[in-house]
């Protein structure tokens, strides 16, 4: 499968300062990467992230903050992984 290499951004609030947060998806020297830049001028990003194709931000745990649904899909599914930002990273949590 060939993954999209079409860039996509969405603004949520990843982090507790209730300033707006830009999340990306995109693809960069031949790879996939997740990148956070927060309100107040953090940046994290996690290279070799997911397919570069799908991206959700919702609220799952109803704290306030942001969780960051990324990945595929292929001809019979979509897939996705999860990230948070927290303590000024971005960390992968979950692979369903």
């Amino acid at each position: 499968m060939i993954a999209a290499r079409a860039k996509e951004t969405l603004f949520a609030h990843v982090d507790d300062n209730r300033l707006r947060d830009r999340v990306y998806h995109d693809w960069i020297r031949k790879g996939a990467a997740l990148g956070v830049c927060t309100g107040d001028r953090r940046t994290d990003q996690r290279p070799g992230a997911g397919m570069s194709e799908l991206l959700r931000i919702i609220d799952v745990q109803n704290d306030g903050r942001d969780e960051i649904f990324f990945g595929g899909t292929s001809i019979l599914t979509r897939f996705y992984d999860v990230a948070v930002f927290r303590k000024g990273k971005l960390r992968h949590v979950l692979r369903p």
